[in-house]
């Protein structure tokens, strides 16, 4: 079984693999979309999927938490919330 999907064209990566991958927990991913920080989607059997371009932003907010010592809630407030808006 793949870990990717394409969804609207675009290849995205199942939530559990990402998780392993990046050494979080699903519910952080989940937690980082609920404060705006990370774009997830649904695939179409209904499996939550990261689209590939928001890997790099995942990095970017783990590199940020390991280097501020800052939980999720605190860096939503001082970082740009996906798509850039505020």
């Amino acid at each position: 079984m793949s870990e990717y999907v394409i969804l609207h064209g675009e290849r995205c990566v199942k939530l559990a693999a990402v998780a392993q991958w990046y050494h979080v927990e699903v519910t952080f991913l989940e937690e980082a979309a609920e404060l705006e920080l990370l774009e997830l989607a649904e695939a179409d059997d209904r499996e939550v999927v990261v689209p590939e371009a928001a890997l790099d932003r995942l990095a970017q907010l783990l590199r940020w938490r390991w280097q501020t010592g800052l939980e999720l809630e605190a860096l939503a407030l001082l970082l740009p919330r996906r798509g850039g808006t505020p």
